[in-house]
């Protein structure tokens, strides 16, 4: 996994081929991110093509999902329902599922339901990236 990997027209295309999402992740969280942690949001197209990336730094730490969902719908709220949206966690290390990752991912689904299409949710740490399954949400 390497943002040195993007097609050139890798903004032009769809966030659903894993590849793609992964170098893009690299991209875009950066290593600083990383380390101090971050939430990263990817507002995307009908398609799936990226719109507009935002990187929220300092996101809560240990927030029930409840939070979780206020973030992303603050989010949304904030900036405009698109046609889908992308979300990771940015953290310093480890590529195993927490159970804060799994809020995370849980309170997108719900808050995205029938207006935004999830294009899922990731971890994006030093070690590398990895999608959240959807076997690992059930509550």
């Amino acid at each position: 996994m390497t943002f040195r990997d993007l097609p050139a027209d890798w903004d032009e295309r769809p966030l659903t081929d894993p590849r793609l999402v992964a170098d893009t992740l690299d991209l875009l969280v950066m290593e600083r991110d990383r380390v101090s942690g971050c939430l990263l949001l990817l507002q995307c197209d009908d398609d799936g093509r990226l719109v507009q990336p935002v990187v929220l730094t300092d996101p809560p730490d240990r927030a029930p999902e409840a939070e979780c969902g206020a973030v992303i719908a603050g989010f949304l709220r904030a900036t405009g329902r698109w046609g889908s949206l992308l979300l990771a966690v940015g953290r310093r290390d480890g590529l195993s599922i927490t159970t804060q990752d799994q809020a995370w991912a849980r309170a997108m689904a719900t808050v995205c339901g029938g207006d935004v299409r999830s294009l899922g949710a990731y971890v994006v740490t030093l070690d590398g990236s990895r999608e959240i399954p959807s076997a690992d949400l059930a509550a």
